[in-house]
């Protein structure tokens, strides 16, 4: 019985063990996929940094009045994102765009509620000066 009990325990443990591994690289899978983007830009940039300390100084310093332009799109595309992407970016995506659409229900409901509230004020100030015309007479 003894026996039986170690060798389930010790299968237990195993799947335990293995369960976690499977976890820890998955969340750090996922971590250095949310982070891509900016890490392929950080390596490019470190690229050019040393390319840049090949060129010769006349070449560096012969193009002063070079210029840059860049372009970027007006509004950023809602799209479903790549093919794969951290289910944290995924879920922060539509926690943000769930809560702007409720900021603006908010302010919607919050004016009509501002609108609805001056007009009882007047309705109620009509009253009152009929009423004390009503009681003066």
């Amino acid at each position: 019985m003894a026996y039986i009990f170690f060798i389930f325990a010790t299968f237990i443990s195993q799947l335990t063990i293995l369960n976690m591994l499977i976890a820890v690289m998955g969340d750090t899978y996922e971590r250095i996929i949310e982070n891509r983007e900016v890490n392929a830009t950080m390596t490019k940039l470190e690229i050019i940094g040393d390319m840049t300390a090949q060129l010769p100084l006349e070449t560096r310093t012969q193009e002063e009045n070079v210029y840059l332009f860049i372009a970027k799109p007006r509004e950023q595309p809602e799209d479903d994102g790549d093919s794969w992407e951290g289910s944290l970016k995924k879920i922060t995506r539509v926690v943000e765009t769930h809560s702007r659409n409720l900021e603006q229900r908010l302010e919607k409901i919050g004016e009509s509620l501002q609108t609805t509230m001056e007009d009882m004020g007047r309705k109620e100030t009509i009253q009152n000066r009929h009423l004390k015309a009503h009681i003066d007479q």
